[in-house]
């Protein structure tokens, strides 16, 4: 099975690199969070833990409910790595929410000089079918006897009456 950060990795555009979630970083505090814990919560796993794991010592869901317990304090009473990790985490997610913000400012500039190059097609549309428009009625039009067409008409008669 491949994992989640080479599949990342794979799928990431280059351009973009530098505003995806570092993962790798945050996974290392994730684990410095589970090893603190487990130094913890060793000495404590007497009669407590025995209550949830049925007197076996040492429980899987110990770290976790260690985590719970000091997670669900006071955000100042964390640990220094739990600290660490939500600092991080919140460097990570501004520098997204930043790197989403400025692409749709960008996007938002594309969509209106692409709706005034829009607004600019429809007119030069609208000239185009009254130019045509106004060819039609001057070709259906009768000519007129003070119009171009009539004079050379005549002109061109009286030269073979001439002839």
């Amino acid at each position: 099975m491949v994992k989640f950060s080479r599949e990342l990795q794979a799928q990431l555009i280059p351009e973009w690199k530098d505003a995806f979630v570092d993962y790798r970083q945050l996974k290392k505090h994730v684990k410095k969070i589970k090893l603190s814990l487990l130094r913890s919560s060793l000495p404590n796993s007497s009669s407590s833990d025995d209550h949830h794991n049925g007197g076996g010592g040492f429980s899987l869901f110990d770290p976790v409910r260690a985590f719970a317990a000091r997670f669900s304090a006071p955000r100042n009473d964390h640990p220094p790595p739990v600290k660490e990790f939500l600092e991080k985490l919140e460097q990570e997610l501004e520098k997204v929410n930043g790197f989403y913000t400025n692409k749709e400012n960008e996007f938002c500039d594309r969509g209106e000089i692409l709706s005034k190059q829009l607004q600019i097609l429809v007119d030069l549309k609208q000239l185009l079918h009254e130019h045509r428009r106004r060819r039609r009625h001057q070709r259906s039009a009768p000519p007129s006897p003070a119009g171009g067409s009539v004079t050379s008409l005549l002109s061109s008669a009286s030269s073979f009456s001439g002839a």
